[in-house]
């Protein structure tokens, strides 16, 4: 993993097109050791505008296309997914400290934050439930 810092940041007064961060991006980019340029804002680029998450099969196809696979995880006991390896980096989603209508998304280590895309480190002020995920190269996913 090879931190790398968000670059847009949520702004409800930019236009719809430019109102999303990009705290996934620079997740997936830590992740996959990428630079952040490399790596599409999928949350941004495609918009639910349907009903349908298309910035997650897109999400999918491009961590595909890197030769990684998404394995969800538990990190919480409401969760029923396995639980991630000793020393393995995952995701970790929810509440934004900056405001609460913000989603966030921070990358843990046996049961720490590791890194905040976020500059001010702060994390996530209430973890979600559930949607938490690593990426694991294909042939390693079951």
């Amino acid at each position: 993993m090879d931190p790398v810092m968000q670059t847009q940041f949520w702004d409800p007064k930019a236009p719809p097109e430019k109102q999303r961060g990009n705290c996934l991006t620079a997740v997936v980019a830590s992740l996959l050791e990428l630079p952040i340029e490399a790596v599409p804002n999928f949350v941004q680029d495609h918009v639910d505008t349907d009903g349908v998450k298309d910035w997650w099969h897109e999400m999918h196809a491009f961590v595909a296309e890197h030769g990684h696979e998404f394995k969800y995880i538990r990190v919480s006991p409401e969760s029923s997914w396995p639980e991630p390896e000793p020393g393995e980096f995952y995701t970790v989603t929810g509440v934004s400290p900056r405001d609460p209508a913000i989603h966030h998304i921070v990358i843990y280590r046996d049961g720490k934050m590791v890194h905040d895309p976020h500059p001010d480190g702060t994390g996530i002020a209430v973890m979600d439930a559930e949607y938490h995920w690593t990426l694991r190269p294909t042939s390693e996913v079951d």
